[in-house]
């Protein structure tokens, strides 16, 4: 999977850009606030049609200006396509794919992303949803199926929470949706466990390298039993989801503990070690994704040369190398690119300047 080009119109700071990135690795250098993570934003708006920096589409139009518009050239499995979004000041958001509205969700195959942040190891260290959300969207790149299973579910939950408030009594109508939500929600814890084996595999490798160990927990189920164990449950907190009036079990509510040295990292590790693990959770992701499409995905890390000393960075950005295709790193500090005879964009304002 490659990017091939990329133009951007009035996103957030940039007013024009249009740049032709290298094969391999990115480095978008500059001070802070010049259009550096807003580059890196725009192509995980393409592949996901949502900011991880906002929930509100306004954010990302540059000041005084009506739309926004992004159109990214793609090379992925011997094919090339072209995708385009569209935003504006309305809250329209307009997706095309080879000059065509996309169906069943087309435009998710043609660029997938996997971002490193520094600031997503507090969201997963603090919020259940958010780590839930970080394997959920695992399953997503690697099962594109997997949006419209959780999609049915969330809409089970949704009917038999209404009853819970509403109807309490109606219990026949409330074990229908519970024996729904049974149904749907033992395919996705299943597909949770099949991902997190698969990921502590890759964990182990890598975190043997820095000394340590790392691993991911999830809720106990027995794997064979998924059904039975969801039911003695739903069964043995009915009173509770009465009384709260919402449904209380099943894998909306699921928690997944991240671990180093059999030590919850909430509890007892320190800032270095948590960005140090989430690196490593990245590059398992990156490479359980080369297993599944006998691909790589587009690898994004934002602002790693504040998180590590000269040597440690450079130790990480080999692995990320080695491990990767097309690589975009953003940092403050000047770099040389010694894998290749490009990739060097140095962002001032806004604009490119190199």
């Amino acid at each position: 999977m490659l990017i091939n080009s990329i133009k951007i119109k009035n996103f957030r700071n940039i007013e024009f850009l249009n740049i032709i990135p290298d094969e391999k690795i990115n480095f978008l250098t500059g001070n802070n606030a010049q259009g550096k993570t807003n580059f890196i934003e725009s192509i995980y708006y393409c592949s996901y049609f949502k900011s991880y920096r906002t929930k509100n589409i306004l954010d990302l139009i540059k000041n005084g200006k009506e739309n926004s518009f992004i159109n990214i050239e793609t090379y992925n499995a011997g094919t090339n396509n072209n995708i385009k979004v569209y935003i504006d000041k309305n809250k329209t958001k307009k997706i095309s794919l080879n000059s065509k509205v996309p169906k069943n969700r087309e435009f998710y195959k043609v660029i997938n992303t996997i971002l490193y942040y520094p600031d997503e190891i507090n969201y997963l260290s603090i919020y259940p949803q958010f780590r839930r959300n970080f394997i959920d969207r695992a399953i997503f790149i690697t099962d594109f199926d997997y949006i419209d299973l959780f999609n049915k579910y969330r809409k089970c939950l949704k009917q038999r929470n209404i009853l819970l408030k509403n109807s309490p009594s109606d219990k026949e109508q409330i074990d229908a949706w519970k024996n729904k939500l049974i149904e749907f929600g033992s395919i996705i814890i299943k597909k949770r466990m099949d991902l997190i084996k698969r990921i502590n595999e890759k964990l182990k490798y890598f975190s043997i390298q820095q000394g340590e160990n790392y691993c991911l927990k999830y809720n106990d189920y027995t794997y064979e039993k998924i059904e039975e164990d969801l039911l003695e449950r739903f069964n043995r907190n009915f009173s509770k989801e009465l009384k709260y009036g919402y449904t209380i079990i099943g894998p909306h509510s699921d928690d997944i503990v991240f671990k180093i040295n059999d030590n919850d990292i909430r509890k007892y590790a320190s800032e270095g070690q948590k960005k140090t693990f989430l690196l490593n959770l990245k590059l398992s992701q990156i490479v359980d994704y080369k297993s599944v499409h006998d691909d790589f995905p587009i690898v994004i890390l934002d602002d790693i040369s504040n998180e590590l000393d000269n040597n440690r960075k450079d130790k990480i950005i080999d692995k990320f190398f080695d491990n990767s295709g097309q690589i975009f790193i953003t940092t403050t500090l000047p770099v040389k690119n010694l894998y290749s005879n490009n990739g060097i964009f140095l962002f001032e304002n806004g604009s490119v300047i190199n």
